[in-house]
C-alpha cells in the first residue's frame, strides 16, 4: 500500500497510541486491519524490493536507554534504529513517526514480509 506505516505490532510492545486499523488498546500485539473491502490502491511489492531492504538492514543487540520501553531490564535483539529504516524508500512504510514520541518499527510486518520474499527466492533458486 502506497503512503504511512503499515499497521502491526510494536518492537518492545505498545504503549498505547493508536495507529491505522487500531483502537490505541496499549496492548502487545495489535491487530491490523486486512479485510480487502476496506483497502484500495493495493499494489504488489516486489521480492528484489524486499531483499534489498533485508540485505540493507543493519542488525543489532541492545538495551533501551532508563525511562523508555523496559528501562533497559532486558537486552532486544531488531533493527538498529528506524532511522536507518527510513533511509529505504520501502522500509520507511514500517517507521511509525508520531511527533513528540520516539520512532518506532512496525516489527511484525517488516517480518513477515522479509520472510516471505526469503522462501520464495530459495524456492527458485531450488527449481533451477
Amino acid at each position: 500500500m502506497a503512503g504511512g506505516p503499515v499497521a502491526g505490532a510494536v518492537v518492545g510492545g505498545a504503549t498505547g497510541g493508536e495507529k491505522a486499523g487500531q483502537s490505541g488498546t496499549g496492548d502487545d500485539v495489535l491487530p491490523m486491519t486486512s479485510d480487502e473491502r476496506c483497502k484500495e490502491d493495493v499494489t504488489p511489492i516486489k521480492d528484489r524490493d524486499l531483499l534489498r531492504l533485508g540485505e540493507g538492514l543493519d542488525l543489532a543487540t541492545f538495551r533501551y536507554k532508563n525511562g523508555i520501553e523496559d528501562n533497559g531490564a532486558e537486552e532486544h535483539a531488531g533493527v538498529e534504529s528506524a532511522q536507518e529504516l527510513e533511509k529505504d524508500p520501502l522500509g520507511k512504510k514500517f517507521v511509525i513517526n508520531k511527533p513528540g514520541e520516539p520512532k518506532r518499527v512496525d516489527i511484525a510486518p517488516l517480518a513477515a514480509l522479509l520472510a516471505s520474499a526469503l522462501i520464495r527466492e530459495q524456492r527458485r533458486k531450488e527449481a533451477r
